[in-house]
């Protein structure tokens, strides 16, 4: 006769803990560090950091050098498209989408 109930329902193992160290209670104020062996990220990672290190720097230089630009032509572009073509340089305190004729 075959045994009755299912083979997880019958186990011939002893349960043992499975960790052995002591748990870590975390202090709530208190800075965390994780320790990380280098082999686990290798050149990889520094690879992938100084590759978007580059390309970052590389994109901030780039709108920096078209700002410089964009503002030398800046006498320029007004002749071109008018006074107030371009660079709005009136200040004031109303909302953007406000009644420009109210007061």
């Amino acid at each position: 006769m075959p045994p009755k109930g299912f083979a997880w329902e019958k186990t011939t193992t002893k349960k043992t803990p499975t960790t052995t160290e002591d748990i870590v209670i975390f202090e709530k104020d208190k800075p965390v560090s994780l320790e990380v062996d280098d082999k686990l990220f290798g050149s990889s990672f520094s690879l992938v950091t100084n590759l978007s290190t580059t390309i970052g720097d590389w994109m901030i230089n780039s709108a920096l050098r078209t700002q410089r630009l964009l503002e030398t032509m800046r006498p320029f572009l007004r002749k071109v498209f008018g006074v107030k073509g371009i660079v709005i340089e009136a200040t004031t305190n109303k909302p953007i989408f406000s009644d420009p004729n109210s007061t």
